[in-house]
């Protein structure tokens, strides 16, 4: 068979299925959440409790980037999903297939921190490989939905990482309104877009959540909070558990509320985003000063110094 063909038939995702053993639905849409919101606001957080705002702000641009490129590819493939008798469909998602937006979007998230030298390979070759598999066990994705994502997740990291230093050394001559305004105009713009394009995206209700709740959580951390990453390793373990915590509640009210419960959807991927980037920074502050209450941060700090993100490599 020639490879074309390969990575549009449904043979890869019934040999998953098969060597895999069907019945078991449930451990690969865990995995897959690595690929949707939440895998965003965890990659978020643990960015900013462990490595400091730059690292999160470094990570909130490539999922911009990964936003605009995401709709846009959307709106240009038209591959209907697998629908062959021989596979198992564990869910059925009414958009086009190619290319895997889960995919697409852990290549980008995890592959930025190993890119930043946040994380080692390992990490992200892990993330990859499992969402993967997750998606063609599911019978949601064509062998080539995921490859076509992992090409393009990773060449958009390869762009992305000799964009930021110098959209880093453009945004720290910029004075702080101008972040209140970016972060409110961009999560205005965002969600309206992806209501008007995609009213039938069962993700946009997640998505929405974590738009409007991550730019002004980052702003008001940057503003009113000013935490700095722990350079213990036992504290840093001790925010981490105190961060993943307060995420797992509305996770957990998120999976059990269904894809129909859009609002509630929306509210519980906000919770989970301020959370993460702005309770866990302030309770994170007080715990470390003693339970009392923090110095005011400085108001006059900018994208540069030494949290500064790395060069890629």
């Amino acid at each position: 068979m020639p490879l074309s063909e390969l990575f549009f038939d449904p043979g890869p995702i019934v040999w998953v299925q098969q060597t895999l053993g069907l019945g078991w639905p449930f451990p690969f849409r865990v995995i897959s959440l690595l690929g949707i919101s939440w895998g965003v606001i965890l990659a978020l957080g643990v960015s900013l409790w462990l490595w400091g705002r730059q690292a999160a702000y470094s990570l909130a641009g490539i999922i911009v980037l990964e936003a605009l490129v995401s709709m846009a590819m959307n709106r240009a493939f038209a591959v209907e999903r697998p629908d062959a008798a021989s596979i198992v469909k564990y869910e059925h998602v009414a958009l086009g297939s190619f290319p895997s937006g889960h995919l697409f979007t852990a290549t980008i998230v995890w592959g930025w921190l190993y890119a930043s030298r946040r994380v080692p390979f390992a990490v992200p070759a892990a993330v990859v490989v499992g969402v993967a598999t997750a998606r063609l066990y599911l019978g949601v994705h064509f062998l080539g939905d995921v490859v076509g994502a992992a090409v393009f997740g990773a060449a958009l990291v390869w762009v992305y990482a000799r964009l930021w230093p110098r959209v880093q050394r453009w945004l720290a001559a910029r004075p702080p309104r101008f972040f209140a305004a970016l972060a409110l105009g961009f999560a205005a713009t965002g969600v309206l877009a992806a209501l008007v394009l995609f009213p039938s995206n069962p993700y946009v209700a997640n998505a929405s959540g974590v738009l409007v709740a991550g730019p002004a959580a980052l702003w008001a951390e940057r503003r009113w909070v000013g935490y700095r990453a722990p350079a213990e390793t036992r504290a840093r373990v001790g925010v981490a558990l105190l961060g993943l915590a307060g995420i797992l509640p509305p996770l957990v009210v998120w999976w059990y509320a269904g894809e129909d419960a859009r609002a509630l959807s929306a509210c519980a991927t906000a919770a989970g985003t301020l959370w993460a980037l702005l309770a866990t920074p302030v309770l994170a502050r007080r715990l470390s000063s003693g339970g009392g209450s923090a110095p005011a941060p400085a108001r006059t700090e900018r994208m540069t110094g030494s949290g500064q993100a790395p060069c890629a490599r």
